[in-house]
């Protein structure tokens, strides 16, 4: 197997491009070439480092830095295939990437821009400027690697000959999992609230428009955590980053001038043009969000009673009211299961349950469902849940009855696994690789060597 850390690992861009610890000073030599494109032992060093992070000093050796060349070679042949292929990556995939990235390594910053900044040891904006060509060439190899792998399948006879080969001692204990289905509402924001943030909103901007300093109006009343804080300003973006009504005024604003009041799902902006470049702007703004009054929690609370008593009257299906009532987009659709991120899958692992949820379902009993209850949303918002329990299964040894779908998914991987070693095994014959003296007659990299 040419795979033994895995792609997973070293796709790590937050830790490689900027996360780690810093990597110790080496006199750089190129290690390895293959086809135009060259590897640094400072590579491997960053590499290296990230694993240290990741997986803790005590688990990582210095044979490790073998395995991680391995894993370069053949990231770098994939890159070489996807630039013979001229396989495009848009300057828009680089930027959401980019941006999806950033989100995440700031969410361990507690949204702290400067703290990351200070963590870094440079701007958000530089650190994008520096890690862009590196993650086009990520984005080139996963969009390669999945060119090689999208047409593989597995039939069903496929899927009993891969189980049929593992003995019974090997086989994995497969734990408790429960099925859960959920019906969600959120309460809805009332007119009277809507038109009492409006007249704040309005008043707010006569006051700006007579000379109110932004910086302070934005601190002492805007209800935007993430740029409250700042002065309202929330940096350079472009277009397809914001919501529409958002975006659209202010890319039409001048620089220094303010937005009439825009009306969004949020609540209302008042926007001011700080900076034009190229096509990104840069904004600040206040919001005001309109608040939920007690009534609107209440009416929506007897909306989906309404729903759980027609439920236990039998007169509509679980499925049928996910469908038809739930706002919860991801379930609603599949007749309100909730799914297992981590596999997909709508059979959940106990232990992999979140603590809440855990402790609403654990005394049902197969198809029993939860009274209406109430539910904080990872941003803060109140929801309200009607939980049910469709099925449950005791920890058992797999086997194509009861796991049919978990053993296809470990085919397939496999599949999927072999077909990439096998175009690796054929493209390393077709092109230039070269390994320096330093790494050549390492056994692990053998199979790199041309007979």
């Amino acid at each position: 197997m040419v795979y033994r850390i895995g792609f997973a690992l070293l796709f790590c861009f937050a830790l490689e491009q900027g996360m780690a610890q810093p990597v110790p000073q080496v006199i750089d030599e190129v290690v390895a070439v293959v086809g135009d494109n060259y590897i640094l032992r400072s590579d491997i060093e960053k590499e290296f480092e990230t694993l240290k992070e990741q997986l803790g000093k005590e688990f990582v050796h210095d044979s490790m830095r073998i395995d991680i060349l391995d894993q370069l070679i053949s990231r770098k042949l994939l890159l070489y295939q996807a630039q013979l292929d001229s396989v495009v990556i848009t300057d828009e995939q680089v930027d959401a990437k980019m941006e999806e990235k950033l989100a995440y390594i700031l969410n361990h910053f507690g949204g702290d821009e400067k703290e990351l900044e200070k963590y870094l040891g440079m701007t958000v904006s530089e650190f994008k400027v520096k890690t862009r060509k590196k993650m086009k060439e990520q984005l080139l190899i996963q969009e390669m690697q999945g060119q090689i792998m999208r047409e593989v399948k597995v039939s069903p006879a496929e899927v009993r000959k891969f189980f049929n080969k593992i003995s019974e001692d090997s086989l994995a204990p497969v734990p408790a999992e429960v099925e859960i289905g959920q019906i969600m509402m959120s309460p809805k924001v009332s007119d009277f609230a809507w038109d009492f943030a409006k007249e704040e909103a309005k008043m707010l901007r006569e006051r700006l428009v007579s000379g109110g300093d932004f910086c302070f109006l934005a601190r002492a009343y805007s209800d935007d955590p993430g740029s409250s804080g700042k002065c309202g300003e929330l940096g350079y973006f472009k277009r397809g980053k914001m919501v529409p009504e958002f975006e659209a005024a202010a890319f039409r604003l001048e620089k220094d001038s303010f937005s009439q009041l825009v009306r969004s799902e949020y609540g209302y902006h008042i926007i001011q043009m700080l900076d034009r470049r190229g096509e990104s702007v840069n904004v600040r703004h206040i919001l005001i969000v309109p608040e939920l009054l007690p009534s609107d929690l209440m009416e929506t609370q007897g909306r989906l009673d309404s729903v759980r008593n027609a439920l236990l009257a039998g007169t509509i299906t679980f499925e049928a009211a996910a469908k038809k009532y739930s706002e919860d987009e991801y379930s609603a659709g599949k007749g309100g299961k909730m799914m297992d991120y981590q596999t997909g899958e709508t059979k959940i692992p106990v232990g992999n349950l979140e603590k809440d949820v855990y402790l609403r379902i654990k005394d049902l009993k197969v198809g029993e469902m939860t009274s209406v209850v109430t539910v904080r949303t990872p941003d803060g918002k109140e929801v309200y849940m009607v939980y049910k329990l469709i099925s449950e299964t005791a920890p058992h040894l797999p086997s194509l009855e009861t796991d049919y779908l978990k053993i296809q998914t470990a085919a397939l991987e496999q599949k999927k696994t072999t077909a990439l070693d096998d175009w690796l095994i054929k493209s390393k014959a077709e092109y230039y690789i070269h390994i320096s003296d330093r790494y050549v007659n390492e056994p692990e990299l053998a199979h790199w060597r041309k007979k």
